[in-house]
């Protein structure tokens, strides 16, 4: 919903689609989604910091802070805001993609996923964020695609959807690989 003082036209309202850039509100947005999703009693940040330092910066994980939650936050937060708009966006579809591995728990013999929020779950709120906040990207098929118009998106999930219907597993892909490579 827009403001009051943006319906009153004293403050002008965003109108430019992000698509070279990332506003801070947009940056400010997913980092608050991703507190929401990591910051509880199960300190995900111990498994998440890690996570992202062995397989998405590929930097030595022993300089990620030890045994304290808030001190792996902070370290990856630190992280988060250094990075360039693009870089944002790599790191979150990073997350989304390995969200089920990074907050699995092993216990001696078996694992148990506690997390509240699924992978499918976890792309629909940032595509939310991303429509919210003017953002020229959305999850598509699980790959973050440059579309804006919430047609187009619709139209592409609908052919993917059809396609996997009419058992054309070739035509899926095809539509899969065209998105990675948009």
């Amino acid at each position: 919903m827009t403001r009051f003082s943006q319906r009153i036209g004293a403050v002008p309202q965003p109108t430019l689609i992000q698509v070279d850039s990332m506003t801070t509100e947009l940056r400010n947005s997913l980092w608050n989604l991703l507190l929401d999703l990591y910051e509880d009693d199960e300190k995900y940040w111990l498994r998440i910091a890690p996570h992202v330092a062995q397989f998405f910066r590929k930097v030595p994980v022993d300089e990620v802070p030890q045994y304290d939650d808030r001190n792996c936050r902070d370290w990856f937060k630190k992280y988060f805001y250094s990075l360039p708009w693009h870089g944002v966006y790599d790191l979150i579809e990073f997350l989304v993609h390995n969200h089920r591995n990074m907050t699995t728990i092993r216990h001696s013999d078996y694992y148990v996923s506690k997390h509240r929020v699924d992978e499918k779950v976890f792309m629909d709120a940032v595509s939310n964020i991303l429509e919210r906040e003017l953002s020229g990207y959305r999850f598509i098929e699980g790959v973050l695609a440059p579309i804006s118009n919430k047609t187009e998106v619709e139209e592409i999930e609908a052919s993917v959807d059809a396609a996997q219907r009419a058992g054309l597993k070739g035509a899926s892909l095809h539509i899969r690989t065209a998105l990675e490579l948009l």
